[in-house]
Order: C-alpha cells, then sequence, then structure tokens
C-alpha cells in the first residue's frame, strides 16, 4: 500500500517495486506527474486511487494483471476500445476483472458502442446477472442488467458494463469464469433469488 509520498519518493517506490500480488496506491499527485516502467504494475491486483497520472500506456503495462481497479481516471472511449481490443488479442491473458471509474464530466457523455467499435458484441437488455468475485483483499459483488458480451480470439467471454451512479461513472468488463455469476433471464426470478 503506497500512501502520502513525494512524486519522486514514489517514482523510486515504484522503479525498485518486487511485489508480485497487490498493489494498492493512493496518492494525490499534480496534474503533469507521469511515470512508466515496464515492471511496476507486474502483480495480480492493481488498485490506483486518485488515478489522474495513469495513461493508457501505464493500462497496457498492467498485462499480468487478474485484477485492475482505477479511480479518478480520464478515460475516453478511444482508450478504452484500445484496452477492449488488446484484451481481445491476448494482451490481457489473467484478467478477470477490470473496472475504471471517474467523476469526469466527459464521461456522462461516453457511448459504450463507440468504445465497441470494430468489436463484435452481443447486447440483451433483458439479461440480469449477478457477479461475485473474490480475490486476495477484493470483494465485489453487484447484479447488472444487460451488459455487452465480447469473445477474445480464444473464444473466452467477457462483458462490459457502463454504469452511472449519480456523478460517478464506471466501466467495468469481467471475464466469465466458473462460479463468478449468475446469469438469470426474467427480473422477477432475479428478485425472488435475493439478489435484487
Amino acid at each position: 500500500m503506497l500512501g502520502y509520498m513525494s512524486e519522486d519518493g514514489l517514482k523510486t517506490v515504484l522503479d525498485k517495486l518486487k511485489t508480485t500480488e497487490t498493489l494498492s496506491i493512493d496518492i494525490a499527485v499534480v496534474d503533469s506527474f507521469r511515470h512508466r516502467n515496464d515492471t511496476m504494475f507486474n502483480v495480480d491486483l492493481v488498485s490506483v486511487d486518485k488515478a489522474n497520472w495513469i495513461t493508457i500506456d501505464n493500462i497496457l503495462d498492467m498485462k499480468n494483471c487478474q485484477t485492475i481497479e482505477i479511480t479518478d481516471l480520464a478515460y475516453t472511449e478511444e482508450t478504452l476500445n484500445l484496452f477492449i481490443l488488446k484484451w481481445i488479442n491476448g494482451h490481457f491473458p489473467h484478467l478477470e476483472y477490470s473496472r475504471f471509474e471517474t467523476k469526469d464530466q466527459s464521461a456522462a457523455d461516453f457511448n459504450v458502442e463507440n468504445a465497441l467499435k470494430g468489436i463484435e458484441y452481443e447486447f440483451d437488455k433483458e439479461v440480469f446477472r449477478s457477479f461475485k468475485f473474490f480475490k486476495q483483499n477484493v470483494a465485489v459483488e453487484f447484479y447488472a442488467e444487460g451488459g455487452f458480451d465480447i469473445r477474445d480470439k480464444h473464444g473466452k467471454k467477457a462483458t462490459c458494463l457502463p454504469i452511472t451512479d449519480g456523478d460517478t461513472y464506471y466501466f467495468i468488463l469481467f471475464v466469465w469464469t466458473e462460479g463468478m455469476f449468475v446469469q438469470i433471464e426474467d427480473l422477477e426470478q432475479f428478485e425472488e433469488n435475493g439478489i435484487v
């Protein structure tokens, strides 16, 4: 867990980092701060709050992560399109769950279909899913209506979910793995099972 240090200190720690499991960064930096090396995100789980300094190149460096959670990321449709295309082509072979969160007002105009430009997907707004994910220090449980289903080059399925909660915007991608979620076709059954 990295927090409360100078920007130079953060750069030094990230350059010398040797962890393989979990990296959590919660440090406010100036908007002009940038840092990159190809090993600093070589962990199973990465969580970055106050991520205004994270670029698409940093995200692509997270290629070995199983879980990626980034808060205060100023993402665009183009950034997400590149991220999804890279997942489809095998750049993120271990990824199971990613969540990008922002309060940036430009995300209010976000169009997931633009983020999926050039990508085959299926959309069914009548499908309800309960998603449960427990890994290391992360426990995620939510339900969702609809979702955009995509497949990687090996046929592995994932769902993209754009979610708005008040003034916060989320883009979630979760990979379908055994026991991670339940798909239910009608809302009434969803409610009966106590999922809603």
